[in-house]
């Protein structure tokens, strides 16, 4: 028995052998330091993740040897210095922070590097990495065929996504409490909660406050999940343009007549970064947008609304529905860079489960699925009473996916778009001549471009 016990062992050890023989795959056979010496060069821009990662940038040089130089910028200089590098093709960048709609035009220009050779190379991918870890979701939007009006989630890998936004309401518990209103549910009850708070506040605190500067952020987040849930959309699937629907008209007559009635008249100029400023100075009851600013407005050191708010998914549309649009914040890869495999290496790093775990505590929430469910994790995002933590997991769940159309004029369409707003708010057209001279042009866009005849 002893000698079968032994032979069995014996047996057991070699198998593990061959096969750790055959593939190279263990974790502590990985070397993270086959590119020592390199110097590789990323570009961020001041985010949560950029302010969770750089602190740690130190132990990736330590881990691989590979040195990182780095620059951060704010996001308005940020997108035009990069498009600058990769359309000069001068490599400045090995990597740099990225999401969805801007790499659909840089990989049809052949600007970036597809991540799919890396991931499947075992010699240059650690075996802990775990793709499957990942949200389905977050990784479909980075993934994409090329084909305008579709094709999300097919094709290739452009880049590695380590922090999400979804949209959720964000509202102060005590404000609706003293004025005896409930969290809407739906957006008929959310117009109405922003113009009684004004109201009964006498103009102490305004409903709402959202984005609504001249820039595609104001689109992003806020406005195209709740038009959406509302029952918009922004394209058909043949690219016909939707912005102008019945649906969509009606949605954006309550969104900005709500504004003007129940916000503060500086929307037109307010960029995302002042949004969550505003609602963290405490004069304002309700914000739509995404969960990434709640971590501020929860810092008693960054806001007054600390402990005062409630969390809730979007108000519903007519049809009962909720429909969050996501964006995500990670990594790709310059296609000129001289240090790819260096760049690489940087990148898994980054998206790992440790990493993504220390930098969430920044506010920056993880696209990993463990990472997201780990208790450490439950007991950062417990606000509310836990509340909030029960709002992002049914968006990752359930409710949260890409929205808009993959197209790699989006930029242009989204600045055509908010225009409009604008014409409507300042009353310099109607709703419906406004969303109508938008598709209209956007339509041309289109046509100049390319996507269709």
């Amino acid at each position: 028995m002893q000698r079968r016990l032994v032979s069995l062992v014996a047996a057991t050890v070699l198998v593990s052998l061959i096969v750790v023989a055959g593939t190279g795959l263990t974790s502590e056979a990985f070397k993270w330091d086959k590119y020592a010496g390199q110097t590789i060069t990323v570009m961020l821009t001041q985010t949560p993740l950029s302010d969770g990662l750089r602190p740690l940038l130190s132990e990736f040089t330590k881990k691989t040897g590979i040195k990182v130089n780095y620059l951060v910028l704010a996001e308005a200089q940020y997108w035009n210095k990069l498009q600058i590098d990769l359309s000069s093709g001068a490599g400045e960048y090995d990597v740099f922070m990225s999401g969805p709609s801007f790499q659909w035009q840089w990989s049809l220009a052949g600007w970036i590097e597809p991540l799919d050779s890396y991931l499947s190379d075992k010699t240059k991918t650690s075996p802990d990495f775990d793709l499957a870890d990942f949200y389905p979701a977050f990784l479909d939007a980075n993934r994409w065929n090329g084909k305008s009006g579709g094709g999300l989630g097919e094709g290739k890998l452009w880049g590695m996504p380590v922090n999400t936004e979804t949209t959720l309401l964000s509202y102060r518990k005590d404000v609706l409490a003293k004025y005896g209103l409930k969290p809407p549910s739906n957006w008929y009850e959310w117009a109405e909660c922003a113009r009684a708070v004004k109201e009964k506040s006498n103009g102490e605190y305004y409903g709402v406050v959202q984005r609504g500067a001249k820039d595609i952020t104001s689109i992003q987040a806020g406005f195209i999940s709740s038009l959406f849930t509302y029952g918009g959309k922004d394209f058909e699937k043949d690219l016909e343009p939707a912005m102008n629907s019945p649906k969509a008209k009606e949605f954006t007559r309550i969104w900005i007549d709500t504004i003007k009635a129940a916000g503060p008249p500086d929307w037109p100029s307010t960029m995302w970064y002042d949004e969550a400023q505003k609602f963290a100075s405490g004069k304002y009851a309700m914000v739509v947008d995404g969960d990434n600013f709640v971590a501020m407005y929860e810092d008693p050191a960054k806001s007054k609304v600390a402990g005062k708010l409630g969390y809730a998914p979007i108000p519903k549309g007519p049809d009962g529905a909720i429909r969050s649009n996501i964006w995500t914040w990670g990594f790709a890869m310059n296609a000129k860079s001289r240090h790819k495999d260096a760049a690489w290496m940087f990148i898994q790093w980054a998206s790992s489960k440790d990493t993504m775990a220390r930098v969430t505590t920044a506010g920056s929430w993880p696209t990993r699925r463990s990472v997201w469910e780990s208790d450490k994790l439950k007991a950062l995002a417990n606000w509310d009473n836990g509340n909030f933590y029960k709002v992002i997991t049914s968006n990752y769940e359930k409710y949260a996916a890409w929205r808009p159309t993959p197209m790699t004029e989006l930029p242009a369409v989204w600045d055509r778009w908010i225009m409009a707003l604008h014409e409507i708010y300042f009353g310099q057209k109607s709703v419906d001549k406004a969303l109508d001279d938008a598709a209209h042009d956007i339509n041309q866009i289109l046509i100049k471009a390319g996507l269709k005849k």
